[in-house]
């Protein structure tokens, strides 16, 4: 049981952090301009590509 409630607070602690509103208002932001622009979509890939792909 303390394994959950571990697992259930290091997610909430991610879901709660800055880099993952970040994540969420640049995927946004991503998907508004790749939508005007597809180039666009490989500089993105370039840029935040760092291993996590």
């Amino acid at each position: 049981m303390a394994v959950l409630s571990r697992v259930a607070k290091l997610s909430n602690d991610f879901l709660n952090s800055r880099w993952f509103k970040v994540q969420i208002l640049v995927q946004k932001n991503i998907t508004a301009l790749s939508a005007k622009q597809p180039e666009f979509n490989f500089i993105c890939i370039e840029l935040f590509s760092d291993g996590h792909i």
